[in-house]
């Protein structure tokens, strides 16, 4: 019920490798959103992993309101190192004119988006498509990269750290840990952790 809170404008998933389920997590919020609104859009935005990947991904994913964006896949035969950082540009304001402004977007992984533009543009970029659109979730890989985004906690109104749970499978169920801080809309500070229990 996290993304249905009042004011979860852009939420942080931050996982790291040894508790990789911000997929799991966002799979439940889609099945959530679908029985809650039918007609609810989301657009995936694939910095990580290509389109095709998600042929193994939890159901919800292929859902006909699911709208999935390869950015990972590139053309080699057409790289200019010399118009590199121009196209990275050009790109990211070229995602803003097509994201449907009603949709849910779900940013596939913030840090390969910050490896491949930088960490002023991947913010920009945030910021910009946090305005336009209802709600942002990003998925955050902190062991990806040796230099963190500072402040991770602080990027959005709602940041979720996910860790590993000790007992990971139980009854076939995946089990994980999640501690979120969220920030209320008159000020106030929600901080909780569950754990979460998926088939």
């Amino acid at each position: 019920m996290l993304p249905l809170l009042e004011g979860t404008k852009l939420i942080v998933l931050d996982e790291g490798v040894d508790a990789m389920y911000a997929r799991m997590l966002i799979a439940g919020w889609l099945q959530m959103w679908k029985d809650k609104d039918p007609n609810r859009m989301v657009d995936l935005l694939l910095f990580s992993d290509p389109k095709s990947s998600f042929q193994n991904e939890p159901e919800p994913f292929m859902s006909y309101n699911v709208n999935i964006y390869d950015y990972y896949t590139v053309d080699i035969n057409e790289l200019d190192i010399n118009a590199i950082c121009e196209k990275d540009f050009n790109s990211l304001e070229h995602i803003l004119g097509t994201v449907n402004v009603k949709s849910t977007v779900i940013i596939d992984c913030l840090t390969s988006l910050i490896l491949f533009v930088g960490l002023s543009k991947a913010l920009w970029f945030l910021e910009k498509l946090s305005k336009q659109v209802p709600q942002l979730i990003c998925i955050y890989r902190r062991d990806f990269v040796q230099n963190k985004i500072p402040c991770i906690k602080t990027l959005g109104t709602t940041y979720v750290k996910i860790q590993k749970f000790s007992e990971t499978n139980v009854n076939n169920n995946i089990n994980y840990v999640v501690e979120f801080l969220h920030r209320k809309v008159g000020g106030g500070i929600l901080r909780q952790e569950e754990i979460v229990n998926q088939r």
